[in-house]
């Protein structure tokens, strides 16, 4: 009972949830990562819906996420009744996670710059009153919009 309070608060959660996967993602994993807002994938992740193979059915969520996330009730039913592994390009193909990474690292490190900017739009947001600022940000540009007053911060997305 308490694992399923861990994944519903998980897709509950108020706020954004990111999931990175490498290597196999397989029953609770699969889980988990249905559970989250966004998820990314090393090349070498690869993925299947195990439990009918073992004779459960898949009650952490999956079953009822996994459609929806991916939009296409047949391929959901098959990867679910046939426990067919499929791959990270399969996975990104059919809108399960939405980028592919080429290691364990680049996927970590990629999740906790989407994070990170977050994090600093959060402290935006609390800093200046919400229902006033508009906020576009790309990969070098952050503009904010506030009583007004356009600001302008340029950043560099290069790692030093």
């Amino acid at each position: 009972l308490l694992i399923t309070f861990a994944f519903l608060n998980t897709a509950d959660c108020p706020k954004p949830v990111i999931g990175a996967i490498h290597g196999a993602c397989i029953g609770g994993a699969i889980d988990v990562l249905s559970a989250c807002d966004i998820r990314y994938s090393s090349s070498d992740a690869w993925f299947t819906i195990k439990e009918v193979d073992v004779g459960l059915a898949a009650d952490l969520g999956t079953l009822q996420r996994f459609p929806k996330i991916i939009g296409n009730d047949s391929m959901a039913r098959e990867l679910a009744l046939t426990a067919r592994k499929f791959d990270a390009s399969e996975a990104k193909d059919i809108g399960f996670v939405s980028k592919i990474y080429d290691n364990k690292e680049e996927t970590l490190s990629a999740a906790l710059e989407v994070a990170k900017e977050w994090f600093f739009l959060i402290l935006l947001y609390i800093f200046f009153n919400v229902s006033k600022l508009r906020i576009v940000i790309n990969s070098t540009v952050l503009l904010i919009y506030f009583n007004e007053i356009l600001f302008l911060i340029f950043f560099s997305s290069t790692k030093t």
